[in-house]
């Protein structure tokens, strides 16, 4: 067995010699380094034919650096056939002021036939650690399967690769198409109305005209005394679908026009006075307030109403998840004790590891889109792929992608969560 420093220069390019090291790897190549970035993954490039063979991989932490290059940890584990995986890292041990504790290794191993190198030190897969940035030292061996520090390195990377998990194409997310939809919020005691029906609305408000423009439109029905417009909205009773054909200025108006009556329209929504809600009712003629703008619209499909309309498009975010707890063998010594946090150490002393075992796609959306529905209700807002889960990072349910709703508070001010045009839709299973 012969064993190598390098190097006494500690800036010396270690890309050249780590690159022929792992092209003796013609039976196999496995490589554990905590960063990964850009630069890393050319390096990498290369050596695609021996780490997608049967036995290689690559396992790289999940963290800032190595996040920052989703696109091409897409392309890397195309090449390499699936053999790309992510440590996630724990929750706890956390040191406090520095952070939580995570995959550190940098081990670099190929074997061909009995024949085995080994490279392990300081450096990660980065352009500054490879190429002459940082100043690094490493060992390496030449020696044979049948070494101890050969098996203890290949222990070492294999009980590492069994805690990630493989790599899943995350720079591909969801693809969200924008389909502009007046979304209308209703009260009232009708509940189911006829397809092929016409709603002729009215709204003492010229900052609706935007929203109101012919196309396509959702009505969303509550019951009586149901909706604020300073409160998170209820689950509506009921919700159709159809298209507005048309939008009339009254002589109230600002740019004034001709008031209509509508009167073949088999409903009105009328809003009940400025910076009120709007109620349906049948259209027989009754007084009504008086109306600066109105539409009229068309009801062609019943649908689901728990069918989400968003006005932004959801923010893809990757978020670890699925808490396992372990804890060490030994007592953390009582001098180091201190400069770790409270969850990091049990009642008998020991550290506590808890560790993330699964990586979801989170889409936040804002909640005032959302209004107020329960977890029950929520959860039922699904399609394929994108559950809804409330639950934060700590304590989430066990999912493998979901809708997120954004917990920050929201102010209602005015119509916005009653009656607005968004352009992404949530479907129900």
């Amino acid at each position: 067995m012969d064993v190598e420093f390098c190097s006494s220069d500690p800036v010396a390019l270690a890309g050249p010699s780590l690159d022929a090291m792992l092209e003796q790897g013609t039976d196999q190549v496995m490589i554990a380094s905590a960063y990964c970035s850009n630069a890393g993954l050319t390096a990498l490039a290369p050596h695609a034919t021996r780490l997608k063979k049967p036995g290689s991989f690559v396992v790289v932490a999940w963290d800032g650096v190595t996040m920052q290059s989703l696109v091409a940890l897409d392309q890397l584990n195309k090449l390499i056939r699936g053999n790309l995986r992510i440590h996630l890292g724990v929750l706890t041990p956390e040191e406090k002021r520095v952070g939580c504790a995570l995959m550190h290794s940098k081990v670099y191993f190929a074997r061909s036939g009995e024949d085995a190198w080994l490279w392990t030190g300081s450096h990660n897969l980065t352009n500054n650690a490879l190429r002459g940035g940082n100043a690094e030292a490493a060992i390496m061996i030449t020696g044979t399967m049948s070494d101890q520090p050969i098996k203890d390195a290949v222990k070492h990377l294999e009980t590492v690769a069994a805690e990630a998990v493989p790599y899943r194409e995350f720079a591909a997310s969801r693809s969200w198409g924008p389909q502009s939809t007046l979304v209308v919020h209703v009260e009232s005691d009708i509940q189911d109305i006829a397809l092929g029906s016409f709603i002729h609305l009215r709204s003492v408000e010229e900052t609706l005209d935007g929203a109101l423009i012919p196309g396509s439109v959702w009505l969303f029905i509550h019951k009586r005394d149901s909706l604020s417009v300073s409160a998170p909205r209820p689950s509506p009773q009921s919700a159709y679908s159809g298209v507005s054909t048309g939008l009339v200025h009254t002589e109230l108006h600002a740019n004034p026009g001709i008031e209509g009556t509508f009167d073949r329209a088999d409903y009105v929504v009328y809003q009940e006075g400025p910076g009120g809600k709007f109620i349906m009712s049948r259209h027989d003629g009754g007084d009504l307030p008086k109306a600066r703008t109105q539409a009229v619209f068309r009801v062609d499909h019943k649908e689901k109403e728990s069918t989400v309309w968003l006005r932004e498009k959801p923010r893809a975010k990757f978020e670890r998840s699925d808490i396992e707890t372990t804890k060490s063998s030994e007592r953390v010594d009582a001098r180091f004790a201190e400069f770790f946090t409270p969850e990091s150490i049990d009642d008998e002393g020991y550290l506590v590891r808890r560790s993330y075992s699964r990586l979801q796609q989170t889409y936040r959306a804002p909640v005032r889109d959302f209004g107020a529905m329960d977890r029950e209700r929520l959860s039922d807002v699904v399609d394929d792929r994108h559950l809804l889960d409330l639950d934060s990072i700590r304590s989430r349910l066990s999912l493998a992608e979901s809708v997120n709703i954004t917990p920050a508070p929201f102010e209602y001010k005015g119509l916005s969560n009653l009656i607005y045009r968004a352009r992404y839709r949530v479907d129900p299973k």
